[in-house]
């Protein structure tokens, strides 16, 4: 079994450490946001383990305890491809612009399905409110903007997740333009 190089271990630290931190910092934003547009999507619509009354800490718990895991796991993932074989190491500089991508284009995807929800009077299907089904008008469509953006945010962080392993893994082991015309230059002269 072969020893990590200090170079690897340093990548994957960062890369793990990253990610999960930008994970959680989407998360802890998102919930501060959604919380004032609809404090019942945490208080009655998740439960709330630690009895936990104000709605700002609430937010933080949930910021964090929603989101912690999604970016460990794609650290892992990310830093897996990054050390794995004897091709050179990407700079974590590209992990780290990949990262900040995922989380900016996630941010503004669930803006955006805050916005059509909002603009849509969207108002989500009783058996998902739940509790909230039997609430004023007003609270179903606040709870429903809510659940859009947590929704969206979270699919299109999982998408972008498989998008950002997908060019990591593309940028580590696709043989370079010059590298494949040089291969087809050899291939045609053996024939």
């Amino acid at each position: 079994m072969k020893v990590l190089s200090a170079n690897k271990i340093k990548l994957i630290r960062s890369t793990i450490s990253y990610s999960t931190a930008f994970s959680i910092c989407f998360g802890l934003i998102q919930d501060q946001i959604t919380i004032r547009l609809c404090p019942e999507y945490f208080t009655i619509w998740h439960p709330n383990p630690l009895g936990i009354h104000n709605l700002t800490i609430l937010a933080l718990y949930w910021g964090v305890v929603a989101t912690w895991w999604v970016g460990l796991i794609l650290g892992i993932l990310l830093s897996w491809i990054a050390v794995w074989g004897d091709k050179p190491l990407p700079y974590f500089a590209y992990i780290r612009k990949l990262l900040f991508a995922t989380t900016l284009m996630s941010a503004l995807s669930a803006i955006l399905a805050g916005i059509i929800a909002a603009s849509s009077n969207f108002i989500a299907p009783n058996w998902i409110m739940g509790e909230i089904a039997r609430l004023p008008l007003e609270t179903k469509r606040a709870f429903s903007m809510d659940l859009a953006i947590h929704t969206v945010a979270y699919d299109s962080a999982a998408l972008l997740g498989i998008l950002i392993t997908v060019l990591l893994w593309r940028k580590r082991f696709k043989p370079k333009t010059r590298e494949r015309t040089t291969n087809l230059q050899i291939e045609t002269t053996r024939l």
